[in-house]
Order: structure tokens, then sequence, then C-alpha cells
């Protein structure tokens, strides 16, 4: 009976030896062993603690090699997205906020999208690049979640509100970034928008389209912005309504106005759909009627209000 009894404390003992020494899936909680670069449980551990430790710039890395080791972990994804987000410095409440409670105010211009005028302009663009970037990265990591692609902790429905706001600001500094090379700097031109109407926003891009690549970059900045093709791509607009949907927070209280947010992104949709450029190539997206008053290209870009409906340099041809 003893023998018995001994066998069986043997056996357990190396058991527990054999599940201490290889480790397991998840990460070690009992810390026999540092974090192993091809374990993404490992990995997302040690990136929490130096969360923690308000080491962003070093979680930002960690949860990136997490990533690498299991694209579909939903952990990796999130906090690899939280800390890209805390390591540029920003409060993505603060800038949703400032979104929602300016982009309705009629005669407000689009917030984010606007020059700071307290900033030379160098830096203003050098700081609106890294709220880009980050929420560029945001997207990359939570789209997969949000598709239903990964395993773990977070679902589409965890991630939504988060994806959303993310779309929204990378929405709307897609707008500066005129050139797609992901840096707003002194290559892209410039146009304002402001708030015009309860419903309208408007698009001033007199003394700023002087060429048709302009034009036609203009033009691919609308697309992307407000239409799908074929049902095959989303537009950015719809992207953030539907992240709204999956967050079930378009009815519900939060600590941002969604009503507002969803206004905001949905008006500023319609109101873009207006600006396409006919630069007199075939098939190109600025041929027809794109502001719905029964006249085509009725408006030239020059900065003035030709047609007297209260927007400026829609439903427009170049030269």
């Amino acid at each position: 009976m003893k023998k018995r009894v001994f066998r069986q404390w043997m056996g357990l003992a190396v058991l527990l030896a054999g599940v201490v020494l290889g480790g397991c899936k998840g990460g070690n909680i009992f810390g026999f062993k540092s974090a192993d670069k091809k374990n993404s449980g490992d990995l997302i551990v040690k990136g929490q603690e130096q969360l923690r430790d308000g080491q962003f710039a070093q979680a930002e890395s960690t949860f990136a090699q997490a990533i690498l080791a299991d694209p579909q972990n939903s952990d990796a994804r999130f906090y690899h997205a939280k800390a890209s987000l805390l390591a540029s410095g920003f409060s993505i409440v603060t800038l949703i906020r400032d979104v929602t409670n300016n982009a309705n105010k009629t005669g407000a211009s689009l917030p984010l999208f606007s020059p700071n005028p307290t900033k030379p302009r160098a830096e203003d663009d050098a700081e609106k690049t890294r709220i880009y970037q980050a929420n560029i990265t945001i997207v990359k990591d939570l789209e997969p979640i949000s598709q239903g692609l990964t395993h773990g902790s977070f679902d589409s429905s965890s991630i939504g509100l988060d994806l959303a706001i993310a779309n929204t600001i990378r929405s709307f500094l897609r707008l500066r970034d005129t050139n797609g090379d992901e840096v707003i700097n002194s290559a892209d031109f410039f146009f304002d928008i402001n708030r015009t109407t309860d419903e309208n926003f408007s698009f001033d891009l007199g003394g700023v389209i002087t060429s048709p690549d302009q034009a036609s970059s203009f033009n691919t900045l609308i697309r992307d912005l407000t239409q799908s093709e074929g049902g095959q791509r989303r537009s950015l607009v719809q992207q953030v309504l539907d992240n709204l949907r999956q967050a079930g927070l378009l009815t519900k209280d939060s600590a941002i106005d969604v009503d507002e947010l969803e206004k905001a992104i949905d008006d500023l949709g319609n109101s873009a759909s207006k600006y396409f450029i006919n630069t007199g190539q075939p098939g190109n997206l600025g041929i027809g009627d794109n502001d719905g008053d029964g006249r085509v290209d009725e408006e030239a870009i020059n900065g003035f209000d030709d047609d007297g409906d209260g927007l400026v340099d829609e439903d427009s041809h170049f030269p």
C-alpha cells in the first residue's frame, strides 16, 4: 500500500515537473521561466507587465512579437493596439470628444483636420501624423477581430467602439494625407472643410486644386471615404457605422456621444460625395450631377459658391 502511494506521488511529481519545465499555452503563471519569444501567451503576459510599468514603446514591441507568434490571437492584437495608442502620447477619448462636440457645430472647422493656429505648420503636421499613424495601426490590429478571424478574449462586440473611433480619426486625417503615403506634410495639398449647416460640410478647394493630378488624387480621397465598389469594399463611413453597430452602441449611452459621432461621420460622407471633380477623363468619378441639384458641372474650383446653394466648389469640373 505504501509503495503504491509512493509511486502515485512520484508520478504526480513527474507530471508537474513536465508541465513546469515544458510550459503551456498562454504563459507561465508561476514564473518558472522567462518569456518565450515563440509563445504568444508568454509575450502577452510580458507586454501587460510593461504596460503597467508605463513602458509603452517596449510593450508595443513585445505585443508585435506576440502577433508574429500567433497572428490570430485577439489578445495580442488588442493590446498591441492599446500600446500603440499609449506610445503615441494621445488620449483617444479626448480626441473623439473634440470631434463629436465640434463636428456638429455650424460654422466650425472639421476637428483634427484643420490646422492648430497655436503651432507652427511643421509641428502641427508632425503631431497629426503621429495620431494618424497610431490609428492606422489600431485599425490594422482590430479589423481581423471585427471580422471574426481571431481567437481569444476579444470579439467584434468588445472592440466595435474602439475600431469605430480609430476609423473615424483615420478618415478625417486621411483627408489631410492627399498623396496617401501615411505622412501629413508639405507634400500634401491642403483644403478647408467647414460645417456650413446642420446637414452639410463645405470643402473649399479654391486655390488648391491646380492640376489634373491633384484633381484625381482628391477624387480618390473622396471615393475611399464615401463609396463602396460593387459590394467588394466598404467605404470608411460604412466601416465606422458597422463598428458602432457591432459594439451595440448606436442607441446606448457611453462615455462618448455615439449619436453625435454617427451623425458627424454620416454627414461628412454625404457631403463629401458631392465634391467629386470632373477631370475630363472618360469614366472619372466626377462625371454627372454629384450634388443632386439637377445641374452638371455647374461649379468652378475657385473658392466661391457659384450656384448659391451654401456649398463651395461642389459638383465641379477641371479646369
